[in-house]
Order: C-alpha cells, then structure tokens, then sequence
C-alpha cells in the first residue's frame, strides 16, 4: 500500500510541475535523488518552489514520509533518457534533464519497497507528459 501511496503523490507532483510550467509560461524541473529515495521540484531560476500544501521547499523524501517510510527509488529503473531529472515546457512537453531542446523519448520512476518484492512505475509519455502508473516496466 505504501508503495501505491507513493505512485499516486508522485504522479501528482509530476502533474503539479507541468501545471506550474504552462501556467507560469516557463519550465519547471522534477530532480530524482535516487541514493536518498526524494525528488524536488524547482523552477527556470533552479530555485526550489514552495509546496502548496506544507507551504515549505517543495523537497519530498519517501523515508521521511509517515506512511510511505518503505518506499524507495530504484536507481537502475529511475531514467529520463540518462538523466536523473524531467523539464516540463510552457507547453507541458517533458524534456530529459533541463536542457529543453531535447525532447524526451522516455522517461519512468521506478518504486519498490524496502524488500524489492514489489514495484510500480510511474512513467511519462513523450511529447504529451502524460503519467501513468503501472504494474510492469
């Protein structure tokens, strides 16, 4: 369950930056820190944005999380076509890294639990920056 929990916040976090990124006409960059199992959300300026809801640095650690504290990033499934990170554009085209001339092919975060036993990947589609949940790489 604790992995599922950390899929759907994921998810929406991913869809919170590419919001950010066409409402503010600028792009907005999701980091993956897979040695620490976090993520953070930063703006054109590389400044980190402010939550909505904790109203702190949008900086989100799983083992720091109640209730999501077995959930951690898989480094070797977590790419954004070699990048560690994704940049939505005005236009909520994800980018691999920050760099926005190159658009991303693929992009997944892959979440386990402590054990490795079980896993879900949150993916984002090219051009669109849809994001899904699944079962299976």
């Amino acid at each position: 369950m604790q992995v599922r929990g950390a899929a759907n916040r994921l998810a929406a976090d991913l869809e919170y930056a590419k919001n950010m990124a066409i409402t503010h006409q600028s792009p907005f960059t999701v980091a993956f820190d897979t040695s620490a199992s976090s993520y953070e959300v930063y703006d054109v300026d590389s400044a980190l944005i402010t939550h909505p809801v904790t109203r702190g640095d949008f900086v989100v650690s799983f083992p720091d999380q109640r209730g999501l504290g077995q959930v951690r990033i898989n480094a070797a499934g977590t790419s954004f076509d070699g990048q560690d990170e994704v940049t939505f554009d005005y236009l909520g085209t994800p980018y691999s890294g920050t760099n926005t001339t190159s658009e991303l092919n693929s992009g997944v975060i892959t979440l386990q639990d402590t054990t490795g036993s079980f896993a879900l990947y949150v993916k984002v589609e090219p051009m669109t920056g849809y994001v899904t949940i699944e079962d299976s790489p």
